[in-house]
């Protein structure tokens, strides 16, 4: 086996696979003609990549952003979607559990000696609401630090601040009833505007 040299192309994309590439698509959206062009741009002007990207993926906000992010503190005290609220398993997962992708392949894992395993959105989606049932005794009281005194949560159990990082725990907390396969309505769903925060 030969080593492999930094600089070494090791498969390139055929014109075929470039053209029909989201990244492409993408590049031609926002008139971008070349991927150093692309680079250039996302490393100029950060806050039009990221709005641009998070569109691009269609991350749902149940409350728009009014600022991508704020450099203010330094770029690694960066805060981003200011203003905004989601819910990132609705984005994710939720939006594709009972449509055409409940037996459609999420996630493929691979092992180290070589086996595999497959998760459907649906196998998935029953997963992750385990988890949450098994988490919810966990949900951190008012004022708890949730991230080892970097970020606080309020009385709700949500963090404290624009940007802040719901827990895991917190972002399927209120759709944890998983007796076979299927969960309570979210609070939000529900009407009461209770979400998780990113």
């Amino acid at each position: 086996m030969q080593p492999v040299v930094i600089g070494d192309v090791i498969w390139e994309p055929s014109p075929d696979v470039i053209a029909r590439s989201r990244l492409k698509r993408f590049m031609d959206r926002h008139g971008i003609g070349t991927f150093p062009e692309l680079l250039k741009r996302a490393d100029e002007d950060i806050e039009w990549f990221w709005d641009a990207a998070i569109k691009d993926i269609d991350i749902a906000f149940f409350r728009h952003y009014d600022r991508v992010v704020d450099l203010t503190h330094g770029k690694q005290w960066a805060q981003w979607w200011i203003g905004g609220r989601m819910n990132i398993v609705q984005s994710c997962l939720d939006r594709h559990r009972d449509q055409e992708f409940h037996d459609k392949v999420a996630l493929i894992w691979e092992g180290e000696p070589g086996d595999v395993r497959r998760m459907t959105y649906g196998e998935l989606d029953q997963e992750v609401c385990r988890l949450a049932g098994a988490l919810r005794p966990l949900r951190p009281a008012a004022g708890h630090d949730a991230d080892a005194g970097q970020r606080r949560v309020g009385r709700d159990g949500q963090p404290v601040g624009d940007a802040g990082v719901a827990p895991a725990h917190a972002l399927r907390e209120p759709r944890s009833n998983c007796r076979d396969g299927r969960r309570r309505e979210s609070r939000h769903e529900a009407g009461d505007g209770h979400d998780a925060r990113a």
